[in-house]
Protein backbone atom coordinates (compact mmCIF):
# COMPACT_ATOMS: atom_id res chain seq x y z
CA UNK A 1 0.00 0.00 0.00
CA UNK A 2 1.43 3.40 -0.99
CA UNK A 3 0.58 6.72 0.49
CA UNK A 4 0.48 9.74 -1.75
CA UNK A 5 1.33 13.02 -0.15
CA UNK A 6 -0.01 15.99 -2.03
CA UNK A 7 2.01 19.18 -1.93
CA UNK A 8 0.49 21.89 0.19
CA UNK A 9 0.40 25.52 -0.78
CA UNK A 10 1.38 27.75 2.06
CA UNK A 11 -0.07 31.19 2.25
CA UNK A 12 -1.67 33.68 4.58
CA UNK A 13 -5.14 35.10 4.90
CA UNK A 14 -5.44 38.70 3.76
CA UNK A 15 -5.44 40.20 7.25
CA UNK A 16 -2.09 38.53 7.92
CA UNK A 17 -0.49 39.01 4.51
CA UNK A 18 -1.19 42.73 4.09
CA UNK A 19 0.41 43.87 7.39
CA UNK A 20 3.34 41.52 6.77
CA UNK A 21 3.92 42.94 3.29
CA UNK A 22 3.60 46.51 4.57
CA UNK A 23 6.03 45.88 7.43
CA UNK A 24 8.51 44.23 5.08
CA UNK A 25 8.34 47.12 2.59
CA UNK A 26 8.68 49.70 5.37
CA UNK A 27 11.65 47.97 6.99
CA UNK A 28 13.52 47.45 3.72
CA UNK A 29 12.85 51.02 2.59
CA UNK A 30 14.12 52.40 5.90
CA UNK A 31 17.29 50.37 5.37
CA UNK A 32 17.60 51.83 1.86
CA UNK A 33 17.10 55.32 3.31
CA UNK A 34 19.81 54.68 5.90
CA UNK A 35 22.24 53.43 3.28
CA UNK A 36 21.50 56.37 0.98
CA UNK A 37 22.01 58.81 3.87
CA UNK A 38 25.28 57.12 4.87
CA UNK A 39 26.42 57.23 1.24
CA UNK A 40 25.93 60.99 1.17
CA UNK A 41 22.85 61.17 -1.06
CA UNK A 42 21.22 64.59 -1.00
CA UNK A 43 17.72 63.08 -0.50
CA UNK A 44 15.92 66.22 -1.59
CA UNK A 45 13.34 66.54 -4.36
CA UNK A 46 13.25 69.86 -6.16
CA UNK A 47 10.29 70.95 -8.25
CA UNK A 48 10.12 74.20 -10.08
CA UNK A 49 7.97 76.73 -8.23
CA UNK A 50 7.79 74.60 -5.07
CA UNK A 51 9.94 74.48 -1.96
CA UNK A 52 12.44 71.64 -1.67
CA UNK A 53 11.00 68.40 -0.30
CA UNK A 54 13.38 66.54 1.99
CA UNK A 55 13.03 62.76 2.11
CA UNK A 56 12.75 61.66 5.75
CA UNK A 57 11.86 58.43 7.57
CA UNK A 58 8.24 59.43 8.20
CA UNK A 59 7.63 60.07 4.53
CA UNK A 60 9.32 56.81 3.59
CA UNK A 61 7.13 54.89 6.03
CA UNK A 62 3.96 56.56 4.77
CA UNK A 63 4.87 56.05 1.11
CA UNK A 64 5.82 52.42 1.70
CA UNK A 65 2.82 51.35 3.76
CA UNK A 66 -0.24 53.33 2.62
CA UNK A 67 -0.24 52.47 -1.12
CA UNK A 68 0.43 48.79 -0.40
CA UNK A 69 -2.31 48.52 2.23
CA UNK A 70 -4.92 50.41 0.20
CA UNK A 71 -4.08 48.69 -3.09
CA UNK A 72 -3.98 45.14 -1.78
CA UNK A 73 -7.02 45.76 0.42
CA UNK A 74 -9.03 46.97 -2.56
CA UNK A 75 -7.82 44.01 -4.61
CA UNK A 76 -9.05 41.60 -1.95
CA UNK A 77 -12.45 43.32 -1.91
CA UNK A 78 -12.73 43.30 -5.71
CA UNK A 79 -11.77 39.62 -5.76
CA UNK A 80 -14.96 38.87 -3.85
CA UNK A 81 -16.94 39.85 -6.95
CA UNK A 82 -14.44 38.99 -9.69
CA UNK A 83 -12.83 35.57 -9.52
CA UNK A 84 -9.25 35.67 -10.70
CA UNK A 85 -8.81 39.37 -9.95
CA UNK A 86 -6.07 38.75 -7.39
CA UNK A 87 -3.63 37.54 -10.05
CA UNK A 88 -4.39 40.53 -12.26
CA UNK A 89 -3.98 42.88 -9.29
CA UNK A 90 -0.67 41.22 -8.49
CA UNK A 91 0.66 41.86 -11.98
CA UNK A 92 -0.70 45.40 -12.25
CA UNK A 93 0.19 46.51 -8.72
CA UNK A 94 3.66 45.00 -8.75
CA UNK A 95 4.33 46.19 -12.27
CA UNK A 96 3.19 49.72 -11.50
CA UNK A 97 5.38 49.84 -8.39
CA UNK A 98 8.44 48.63 -10.28
CA UNK A 99 7.85 50.82 -13.34
CA UNK A 100 7.34 53.89 -11.13
CA UNK A 101 11.06 53.64 -10.33
CA UNK A 102 11.67 55.53 -13.58
CA UNK A 103 10.23 58.70 -12.00
CA UNK A 104 13.08 59.20 -9.52
CA UNK A 105 15.63 58.05 -12.07
CA UNK A 106 14.55 60.85 -14.38
CA UNK A 107 14.00 63.64 -11.86
CA UNK A 108 16.14 63.33 -8.72
CA UNK A 109 18.99 65.82 -8.39
CA UNK A 110 21.89 63.47 -7.65
CA UNK A 111 22.80 59.86 -8.35
CA UNK A 112 22.48 58.71 -4.74
CA UNK A 113 18.95 60.10 -4.49
CA UNK A 114 18.02 58.63 -7.88
CA UNK A 115 19.21 55.16 -6.97
CA UNK A 116 17.82 55.26 -3.42
CA UNK A 117 14.35 56.41 -4.44
CA UNK A 118 14.19 54.08 -7.43
CA UNK A 119 15.14 51.16 -5.20
CA UNK A 120 12.41 52.14 -2.73
CA UNK A 121 9.84 52.03 -5.55
CA UNK A 122 11.08 48.58 -6.60
CA UNK A 123 10.88 47.35 -2.98
CA UNK A 124 7.23 48.37 -2.71
CA UNK A 125 6.45 46.78 -6.10
CA UNK A 126 8.06 43.52 -5.04
CA UNK A 127 6.28 43.67 -1.67
CA UNK A 128 2.95 43.97 -3.52
CA UNK A 129 3.83 40.90 -5.60
CA UNK A 130 4.81 38.91 -2.50
CA UNK A 131 1.74 40.01 -0.51
CA UNK A 132 -0.64 39.12 -3.32
CA UNK A 133 1.11 35.76 -3.82
CA UNK A 134 0.62 34.88 -0.15
CA UNK A 135 -3.08 35.73 -0.42
CA UNK A 136 -3.49 33.82 -3.69
CA UNK A 137 -1.79 30.72 -2.27
CA UNK A 138 -4.11 30.71 0.72
CA UNK A 139 -7.18 30.96 -1.52
CA UNK A 140 -6.00 28.15 -3.82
Amino acid sequence: MTTTILPTRSGLVWWQAIPLGAALAAALNLIVLGIATAAGAELVIRQEGSPDHEIVAGGVLFSSVVPLVIGTGLAVLLALAWRGFLRLAQVLGGGFGILSAFGPLLSAPDTGTKVGLALMHVVVGLAVILTMELIIRKKS
